[in-house]
């Protein structure tokens, strides 16, 4: 048998998805990865952080199947298929489990990503600069000022990246990639 790097959905999932991990699913119509998400819910992963740009009916199922504590997004709905419920009721109602959420422009999760690409702590963005997000996210985003406009505020993204401590005391980010 030729080397291959190819491996079920079963087994990527299981080697790849830990409870507790921060998982990013994209995908646009045809391209949105149900068979991933169908196999989280089949393996009752739990405590998952998921992130998504415009978080959908895939997210929609993975919350009503009590696999996520967190969801991180830019906008949630889907105007294609109407309200959200499930999402909806782990907000407002703690059903099945209470949902805690984090809300972002579009630019403002593709920063994440892509600092997170760079293997960069965060993304300088300046994009909210009066508006509403930073009273909406007070503990995500860090303002920080600008060496070469001493006047000017950014604002810091962090990357979609776990924090973990090494044994020299440093810090690490591991992403999670299906």
């Amino acid at each position: 048998m030729p080397n291959t790097k190819l491996i079920s959905m079963r087994e990527a999932v299981e080697r790849y998805v830990a409870d507790g991990c921060i998982l990013a699913i994209e995908g646009f119509t045809a391209f949105i990865c149900f068979a991933a998400a169908h196999e989280i819910i089949r393996q009752r992963k739990r405590d998952l952080v998921l992130c998504r740009l415009t978080p959908d009916l895939i997210y929609d199922q993975m919350i009503a199947a009590g696999v996520a504590r967190k969801l991180i997004f830019s906008y949630l709905g889907n105007p294609g298929v109407g309200s959200l419920h499930a999402i909806r009721r782990a907000i407002e109602l703690g059903v099945p489990r209470p949902l805690e959420i984090e809300e972002y422009s579009h630019f403002g999760m593709v920063g994440r990503y892509m600092a997170g690409a760079a293997d960069l702590p965060f993304f300088p963005l300046r994009s909210y600069i009066g508006s509403d997000m930073p009273a909406a996210n007070d503990l995500s985003l860090i303002p920080i000022s600008e060496p070469t406009r001493p006047y000017s505020i950014s604002y810091a993204v962090f990357c979609l990246k776990k924090k973990t401590q090494n044994t020299n005391t440093e810090h690490s980010y591991q992403a999670i990639q299906l």
